[in-house]
């Protein structure tokens, strides 16, 4: 089985950590889809990591589909509640942790166009969702070890793959300041292997004309 990740994808990492506490054995190959040269969209037509490619060469993208693929794999540590109404949460916070990395993206991308051309309105827009996003998972978290249940879940992974990205791509965002939860969430997550064995690493994206 083969995951193509890029480094600095928080929807990439959200796999790699799943993968590491499900023990689950898996090749990584790093791309930069943002090279003239990529050909993954030979792959996902929409030429988005991350994608998996499974041992019988069946080839599955979107984090949240890889995810659900993962989950039906053998008896690993399930990383999705069996009680439906908890499953439902898990999912809502994950919708939540990736709208949040939706909002940085459109940011980052807005930034890398000239100057003249950058709409204020626009990051303001994106920015609002961030911190809306963050209120709501911080207020969610309320001092628990985990947001849903008694374990971690694929929530619980996307918040911390989304507090990492923020951190990577808008360093000047001081979300610690206002949401305590969140901060030391985030400082225990990063502790574990899965998380130590995965951090983000930038890599270099091309102007937007």
């Amino acid at each position: 089985m083969k995951l193509i990740i890029a480094t600095p994808s928080p929807f990439a990492r959200k796999i790699r950590v799943a993968i590491r506490e499900k023990n689950i054995s898996c090749e990584e190959v790093t791309e930069n889809p943002w090279n003239a040269s990529s050909t993954l969209q030979d792959l996902n037509p929409l030429g988005q990591i991350p994608i998996l490619v499974s041992d019988k060469e069946e080839v599955i993208y979107d984090s949240r589909v890889i995810f659900e693929y993962l989950e039906q794999l053998g008896e690993q540590h399930h990383l999705l509640p069996s009680d439906p109404s908890d499953r439902i949460r898990a999912r809502k916070t994950e919708a939540i942790a990736d709208g949040i990395c939706n909002a940085v993206v459109l940011i980052v991308l807005e930034n890398h166009r000239p100057k003249n051309l950058q709409s204020k309105d626009w990051i303001d827009r994106q920015q609002q969702k961030i911190r809306n996003g963050l209120i709501a998972l911080n207020e969610e978290l309320d001092k628990k070890d985990w947001d849903v249940c008694e374990n971690m879940t694929i929530g619980d992974i996307a918040v911390a793959c989304t507090l990492s990205y923020i951190d990577l791509r808008m360093p000047d965002f001081q979300w610690r300041n206002n949401h305590s939860n969140l901060a030391s969430f985030s400082m225990q997550m990063e502790k574990r292997d899965s998380f130590r064995d995965t951090k983000l690493r930038s890599q270099t994206i091309n102007a937007v004309n």
